[in-house]
């Protein structure tokens, strides 16, 4: 691993992990205008989740971005994805500002960018009825570590760890967890 693979990621010991999803549902949920219950209740669809529950036979885990060396950041054309040395070198995308393109997704060596679709309401465009059109957009989500969630003393406070029951889920950056995680999800 080089000195760049160094940073925070999010690791979670298959041990503990009883599948539950409230860490995807929390990560949904804090991306989003809304909390939980108000979700519900105006059926309001949330962002999808940037972590992933993974079953197998023998293992279940969540799986989400460990912040590599990050060749998405290299292959961004418009460079939206930055590697945030001041907050131990998370990798975090400017998603207001992704075009969609889907370079870094391709790039990433993990399969942890995820292209979804976002709908966006447009003044330009309106119907012959007079309403505005919605068109879909694709933009790019992976973990951010929740960077706009910290707390008093200036530490990452990630949804997903606060969520999981079991305390399966904790914030770390070492080496041998990383290569752990990794192994669990296929990749080594």
């Amino acid at each position: 691993m080089s000195e760049l693979s160094k940073n925070l990621f999010i690791y979670t010991d298959p041990e503990r992990c009883m599948g539950c999803h409230s860490c995807e549902i929390a990560c949904a949920t804090s991306h989003s205008d809304y909390d939980l219950q108000t979700a519900v209740l105006l059926r309001v669809e949330s962002y999808p989740s940037r972590n992933k529950v993974y079953k197998t036979r023998n293992l279940t885990t969540v799986i989400q971005c460990v912040s590599c060396e990050a060749p998405c950041v290299e292959k961004c054309p418009v460079d939206t994805i930055h590697r945030l040395d001041e907050f131990n070198g998370v990798v975090k995308i400017d998603e207001e500002d992704c075009i969609g393109c889907g370079k870094c997704a391709k790039a990433c060596p993990y399969d942890q960018i995820h292209m979804v679709k976002e709908i966006v309401k447009t003044d330009l465009e309106v119907s012959s009825d007079s309403k505005k059109k919605k068109r879909k957009k694709k933009k790019a989500l992976k973990c951010d570590l929740c960077f706009d969630y910290k707390n008093e003393d200036g530490s990452f406070n990630p949804s997903c760890i606060s969520a999981c029951p079991t305390k399966a889920i904790i914030l770390t950056n070492d080496p041998s967890l990383r290569v752990n995680a990794l192994k669990m999800a296929g990749y080594l």
